[in-house]
């Protein structure tokens, strides 16, 4: 270093300094940057503080003499170390969460910039800006790419599921972090089911154009889903004429046995005077059910199953045309919460329905 440099004042050489000190030595003659404040100084890598004119000419003519001077890496290795760099952080800004891939791609930079100085320390200049410069462009290049298509599936997922749920809750269900994959298997729910049946359409259908059947059944069911969503209601699934529907599933609703009441009485005032003269009959039940991804790996789809699916089933069966069949257990659910006053509910007597041996207690919704 600079300070391992003998050094030898003017006045000591004029007074007879030793001859073997300079014999066969570079000899510079100059002064230091303390001597003189106004005087140029300059800043080199192995001197803290300022070093003058001449201490500069001395390491330049060290470094000359020890033959140690700064070699450029080639291309070939340029490019073998910074392949690797833009590799790794592509593909973890790709994949990764956006803080990991923050973390990770930090850390890809520091080893480099670790080797760089560790080159340069070996009389090797390796690239210092472009390389991590192009890691960083890639990595927010990757991350950008990666959001993207991470939105366009979200978007999908909710073109797709919304047609069968409520928007709104579909964009609540894709944000959880549970559902990152579709699995088979259920869970065990309470819920409230309701099972709308069109009265009367085979019937009604067997003089028409399959273009006139068509029309006439998607208008009642764009009336009677478009209720269902209004409630944020779950459409299950159409089964003919007759669609079956969920509340309290996916997600969580207090009001679940009052969000199906609304729906039933909804679909019955919007269908009054509908063209096609149909009528609909609905049952309501509410009970325990499994719910979830039911089928195979290819091809499942969220449902429910259960006794209360099979009890709302079989009060649709009983209600009339434009009438709303509710059980005792809905009648009690609303009677517990005292949200009763909201709907007018006339008890009828006990009834028997198919696949039950025990009658069952219905009551009739009165709009």
């Amino acid at each position: 270093t600079i300070v391992d440099f003998k050094r030898h004042s003017y006045l000591d050489v004029m007074n007879g300094a030793s001859r073997t000190d300079f014999e066969g030595k570079i000899v510079l003659i100059g002064y230091a940057a303390k001597m003189d404040p106004t005087s140029d100084t300059y800043t080199i890598p192995n001197l803290s503080g300022k070093a003058s004119a001449s201490e500069v000419v001395a390491c330049a003519t060290q470094t000359l003499l020890d033959g140690k001077n700064m070699r450029p890496l080639s291309w070939f290795m340029t490019v073998a170390m910074g392949l690797p760099l833009m590799l790794i952080v592509s593909l973890v800004a790709g994949y990764a969460k956006p803080i990991q891939a923050s973390l990770i791609c930090l850390v890809a930079i520091a080893l480099y910039y670790a080797t760089v100085v560790g080159l340069y320390r070996s009389d090797w200049y390796a690239d210092f800006a472009v390389v991590p410069a192009l890691g960083i462009v890639t990595a927010v290049n990757a991350g950008a790419a990666n959001a993207w298509l991470s939105l366009r599936a979200r978007q999908r997922v909710v073109d797709l599921f919304g047609r069968y749920v409520p928007r709104a809750i579909v964009n609540q269900l894709v944000q959880r972090s549970d559902l990152q994959s579709l699995t088979l298997g259920g869970v065990n729910r309470n819920v409230t089911v309701l099972f709308a049946d069109i009265r009367g359409f085979t019937s009604f259908s067997r003089d028409l154009e399959p273009e006139a059947v068509v029309k006439n059944l998607n208008s009642l069911l764009e009336i009677m889903v478009n209720c269902t969503f209004e409630n944020e209601g779950t459409l299950d699934k159409f089964i003919g004429d007759a669609i079956l529907v969920l509340f309290n599933a996916p997600l969580d609703q207090s009001d679940h046995v009052e969000r199906a009441i609304r729906t039933a009485i909804q679909i019955q005032a919007k269908l009054e005077g509908h063209f096609s003269g149909l009528k609909v009959g609905i049952g309501v039940h509410c009970g325990e059910a499994i719910v979830g991804n039911i089928g195979t790996l290819k091809r499942m789809e969220y449902t429910a199953i259960g006794n209360t699916v099979n009890i709302a089933s079989r009060l649709c069966d009983t209600a009339k045309p434009g009438e709303v069949i509710v059980s005792q257990t809905v009648l009690e659910a609303i009677r517990t919460r005292k949200t009763d006053h909201e709907f007018n509910i006339e008890s009828i007597a006990k009834v028997q329905v198919k696949g039950f041996e025990t009658p069952l207690e219905i009551a009739r919704v009165v709009r």
